[in-house]
């Protein structure tokens, strides 16, 4: 059996961890989840969160978001969280929010994909190649229906893709599906909503589609990639 979704909060894992089995319906519909889900594999299991002290009221709000994700999910509200720094949370945020829906809808699944991870830019670089062939891919024509059904989608990296006519379509073909259905979106980014109003960015019409659903967040600390960050003075917050 491998590693379970699960085991952090499983009683049965933490009391008779001899008893776990790959046939147990909760490590199943959670295998089903993830398959579908795109998720990045290291964003996959709960990661423990350190703030940059200037981020820690962000982070705060992001742990009560993430606490409160069913009813956020349900009424449809999103996130724009954008930072000029790299490696400092955004992903990893959207990621932990979208594993603690995981957690609560994993007995009520009924086989369908409730969470998507999309990167941006790898995702239109699949649309492009799909253009030059006679048939789309079954995945990608999968993907597309997931992205309109799906309870949750994390749009990560958006902005940085090369901006054109057709990408700013097709973004703003799903994106405002969504937004007209009020299913929840996560967005993540290098690039502020002011600058991607631009028209040789993502221009207005989506944009507005994103500040109508969306709390805005900016993380400032620094990435947690430095070698010194955690020289700095941080905080825990799960």
């Amino acid at each position: 059996m491998e590693k379970c979704w699960a085991e952090k909060y499983c009683r049965r894992f933490n009391e008779h961890r001899s008893n776990c089995h790959e046939y147990c319906i909760g490590y199943v519909q959670l295998q089903n989840i993830y398959s579908m889900s795109n998720i990045p594999v290291r964003y996959q299991h709960d990661l423990p969160m350190f703030a940059d002290v200037r981020d820690k009221d962000t982070f705060m709000f992001l742990r009560d978001f993430k606490d409160n994700i069913l009813n956020h999910a349900q009424e449809g509200h999103g996130l724009f969280i954008h930072s000029k720094i790299k490696g400092n949370g955004k992903t990893a945020w959207a990621c932990k929010i979208m594993n603690e829906y995981f957690k609560k809808v994993v007995l009520d699944n009924n086989l369908r994909c409730r969470g998507l991870f999309i990167n941006v830019p790898e995702f239109l670089d699949q649309l492009r190649s799909a253009m030059d062939l006679d048939k789309t891919p079954e995945e990608l024509l999968e993907t597309q229906d997931h992205i309109k059904s799906a309870d949750i989608v994390i749009w990560d990296d958006i902005g940085t893709e090369t901006p054109s006519k057709w990408v700013r379509q097709t973004l703003y073909k799903f994106i405002n599906h969504r937004e007209a259905n009020d299913k929840m979106q996560i967005f993540t980014s290098n690039i502020s909503l002011g600058t991607l109003t631009k028209d040789d960015y993502l221009g207005d019409r989506i944009v507005d589609r994103i500040k109508g659903q969306c709390k805005v967040l900016e993380l400032v600390g620094k990435s947690h990639r430095d070698a010194n960050w955690y020289s700095s003075e941080t905080v825990s917050i799960s």
